[in-house]
């Protein structure tokens, strides 16, 4: 992290060239042009101060902006190397788009230090060298190199442009092409989503499922690796966030008994069904599912929809839909697991083979008694002492395994 934002700075030197700027340039005295020239300057005079200067002007100032943030990113990361503060990375987004939108522009014309000093190429180098950039922040002796002619503010080889500038910033600043997530807005989002839900069923789970809302992302900040192939990654930020929890539960002087439970396991597992929804969706992963979550599990689905805050409308659609997969599967489970749980193993065909019955109203009476005992919990449901319960039941009601009707 240290090495990538060390040589971020150094690509901001090409950008921060364009802050040399005169606001005080003065015109050809008129009296000694020509008329062709004279001609010429009533035309140019409005277009450069009207048009080219506040261009430059404008991405002067975002690039300021941008080395400032930057700056700021790099002390970071050298007290903690593995630190991410969204606020810096999302004004650093805002001031490289803002600084770029106005290089753009520029392009139109390329006029002073942009054309003849050579800046274009240093700090809009292309394509970027993402190969020597990667080998660059891994060398110790090349990272020197960049740092002693940031900190001397000399030039580079123009061989080395292609490591610097827009691009190298764009490389790191952005993932995939698109601005990192903001964790923070991310997070308020998430939280919004979870107030307005309508799924929340008691006021236990409406307070502190939007805690859970709050920290489910939180172990991202001790999880935030770099990977070339693949941009930032962070593996494991919901175990990692869930160890966070008593702590954080305790310097706030929150209930630490059942209710730390609840959010503790809520951040831990809150990218199981996404996984699941990512992949088929079995009823044995669903089974496991809910076996882990308990009776959790609707506010758990509550919080993972919640958490698709993708601003691409189609990969919305397309999570909330296998969530919705989800849920179907797990009340399908939960209806086959009642009927396998509460209903009695012993059933009233079995009854009527034991007492020589016919259906009758004393198969339904013996089959509703053993039914009330198993969901009143007064036995446990399994064929020993459903029997002895039934046995129990029958002898009272004068029946016996060797009448006959």
């Amino acid at each position: 992290m240290k090495k990538a934002l060390n040589v971020m700075l150094i690509a901001l030197m090409g950008v921060a060239l364009v802050g040399c700027k005169d606001k005080n340039s003065t015109s050809t005295e008129v009296d000694e042009a020509s008329k062709k020239e004279q001609a010429m300057q009533k035309v140019m005079t409005p277009y450069v101060h009207h048009a080219v200067i506040p261009v430059y002007e404008g991405m002067a100032d975002a690039a300021m902006n941008l080395a400032e943030d930057m700056g700021k990113i790099l002390a970071a990361s050298m007290i903690d190397p593995a630190s991410e503060d969204s606020m810096l990375i999302h004004n650093a987004c805002e001031h490289w788009t803002e600084s770029r939108k106005n290089w753009e522009r520029s392009e139109a014309w390329l006029y002073g230090p942009a054309d003849y000093e050579g800046i274009d190429p240093h700090i809009d180098s292309w394509p970027f060298d993402k190969t020597g950039f990667d080998d660059v922040i891994s060398d110790a002796a090349e990272m020197a190199k960049y740092s002693r002619a940031l900190v001397d503010n000399t030039t580079l080889d123009e061989e080395e442009y292609g490591l610097l500038g827009y691009h190298a910033l764009e490389y790191v600043l952005y993932e995939n092409g698109k601005a990192h997530k903001n964790n923070f807005y991310h997070t308020l989002e998430v939280l919004e989503n979870v107030v307005n839900s309508s799924s929340l069923s008691t006021p236990h789970s409406s307070l502190y499922l939007r805690w859970a809302a709050l920290l489910h992302d939180i172990g991202k900040t001790k999880t935030k690796r770099w990977a070339p192939a693949v941009g930032w990654t962070f593996h494991n930020h919901n175990y990692i966030g869930a160890k966070m929890v008593p702590q954080i539960f305790r310097r706030l002087k929150l209930p630490m008994g059942a209710e730390m439970k609840y959010v503790e396991k809520l951040v831990d597992m809150h990218m199981r069904p996404q996984v699941i929804a990512d992949n088929e969706v079995t009823d044995s992963a669903v089974r496991r599912l809910l076996n882990d979550a308990g009776d959790d599990i609707d506010d758990l689905m509550t919080l993972c929809e919640a958490d698709i805050t993708s601003k691409n409308e189609a990969r919305k659609k397309m999570f909330l839909e296998n969530f919705r997969m989800v849920r179907e599967k797990l009340t399908d489970l939960k209806a086959k697991d009642y009927k396998r749980l509460l209903q009695p193993v012993i059933d009233g065909n079995e009854i009527m083979e034991l007492f020589h019955l016919k259906p009758s109203r004393e198969v339904g009476l013996l089959k509703q008694y053993l039914k009330d005992a198993v969901l009143d919990n007064r036995v446990e449901n399994a064929r020993e002492p459903l029997m002895r319960l039934l046995m129990e039941k029958a002898r009272q009601m004068g029946l016996s395994t060797t009448s006959s009707r």
